[in-house]
């Protein structure tokens, strides 16, 4: 989602506890759920987002557990070595990715 998107456009598409808000493909910031339903439905993601925590694609999966907690749970962004968000990772599939 972009930086000028409207709180609550991303409220509404918005399917977990974290969103994403890139700008140009990379990643520039996270708005938690709870910061888009205190927000007025029109305040641009910009105004309202938090600085970025997120994994790079070549960290290793357990990793991604500490970042979760931080995130409430919520998924980590994952980004690549240009800082370019590749996805979303939750605790859950990192420790499905993470088996044998």
């Amino acid at each position: 989602m972009g930086l000028e998107m409207p709180a609550g456009e991303a409220l509404r598409l918005a399917s977990t506890p974290i969103v994403a808000v890139a700008q140009e493909g990379r990643l520039v910031g996270l708005v938690r759920r709870a910061a888009l339903e205190a927000a007025a439905p029109t305040a641009p993601l910009g105004g309202i987002m938090e600085p970025p925590v997120f994994a790079r694609a070549e960290d290793p999966l357990d990793a991604v557990g500490a970042l979760a907690a931080g995130l409430g749970g919520g998924p980590v962004p994952v980004v690549d070595a240009d800082g370019r968000l590749c996805g979303l990772i939750t605790p859950a599939d990192a420790e499905t990715l993470d088996q044998p």
